[in-house]
């Protein structure tokens, strides 16, 4: 399993803008993994979250149906129109 093998949807669900202080953004995530492989009973991803003011690290845990564990908002800084991008890094496995 890599981290290649899953893609991460960002989904704003929230924005609160500041005028030249930017804007703060609620965001869930939704993953998806296109492996080839089984999953294992378990596993962690590792991802890095960019098109913020700063890049944030966030993680999820993903079963060997799919069904995958994410927290349900988080909250990053921006630009007013930020784009965000989730790019898996690390596939940990006990």
């Amino acid at each position: 399993m890599l981290p290649s093998d899953f893609t991460i949807a960002v989904i704003v669900t929230s924005k609160k803008c500041f005028g030249s202080a930017g804007c703060s953004y609620k965001y869930t995530t939704r993953p998806t993994y296109g492996g080839v492989s089984p999953l294992p009973p378990t596993a962690t991803v590792i991802y890095n979250l960019t098109g913020g003011t700063e890049s944030q690290v966030g993680r999820f845990t993903i079963k060997a149906d799919g069904t995958a564990t994410v927290t349900d908002e988080e909250s990053i800084q921006g630009e007013d129109g930020a784009v965000f991008t989730a790019t898996v890094t690390q596939v940990l496995v006990p």
